[in-house]
């Protein structure tokens, strides 16, 4: 299963991808290939368990 979540950066907003415990996926929202490695089976999360830690709040 693979998990998604939006974070907030300086960038601008980022959609991150996991599979519960590692980041799968990287995007900037609005560039060229935004989700491309993504599966149809997706569930949002408020937070993934591999970004805790490394965002503030």
């Amino acid at each position: 299963m693979q998990y998604i979540t939006e974070v907030h950066s300086p960038v601008g907003l980022l959609t991150v991808a996991g599979d519960g415990g590692n980041i799968t996926g990287l995007w900037i929202k609005g560039q060229k290939y935004f989700g491309g490695a993504l599966d149809a089976g997706l569930e949002t999360k408020a937070k993934l368990l591999a970004l805790e830690g490394c965002l503030n709040g």
